[in-house]
């Protein structure tokens, strides 16, 4: 656990440091990653950082205000989110709250937990129904209204929990 967190501090730090403290942290988290089976999501951030970052690389080429500096800062970003990624999918709700107590932190990430677990349900029960993603978007907005209805339920039920306890 405490390497997890050592890891996300180095690597929001390393901006600061050395460029090639950010590649050794891409070069790190990479393996741990696959490591842990999240080839398929390495591989769907890598994409999405691949296309975002040359879209960006293009723009400041064509416009001819491109510096080198902006890659470092596209690295940065992806050493980043590795690093955060590596700290969400390998970390459970009870070591959260155990490291850093029951506070909004703690309720914080075991509701972005159950978040997770909704949208997957959700996805689930549309794909049951016979909505199935597509290239056509549409059903998304089905996707997206139940989520939102069942996330503001689930969150006035833990605002009414938490009241009832005593926390404010």
């Amino acid at each position: 656990m405490y390497f997890k967190v050592l890891l996300v501090v180095i690597t929001l730090i390393s901006r600061f440091i050395h460029p090639y403290l950010v590649l050794a942290i891409i070069l790190l988290n990479t393996p741990i990653l696959v490591y842990y089976g999240l080839k398929k999501t390495l591989l769907y951030v890598a994409i999405a950082w691949t296309t975002l970052s040359s879209i960006i690389i293009g723009l400041d080429i064509l416009l001819g205000s491109f510096k080198l500096d902006y890659l470092y800062n596209l690295l940065y970003g992806y050493a980043s989110f590795t690093s955060i990624l590596l700290f969400f999918s390998t970390t459970t709700p009870r070591e959260i709250r155990r490291l850093v107590g029951f506070n909004v932190l703690s309720v914080s990430y075991l509701f972005l937990d159950y978040s997770y677990r909704v949208l997957i349900d959700t996805l689930h029960s549309l794909q049951a129904r016979g909505l199935t993603p597509s290239r056509n978007l549409s059903w998304v907005k089905y996707l997206l209204r139940s989520i939102i209805v069942i996330l503001v339920i689930r969150i006035n039920e833990v605002e009414e929990a938490l009241r009832a306890r005593g926390v404010d």
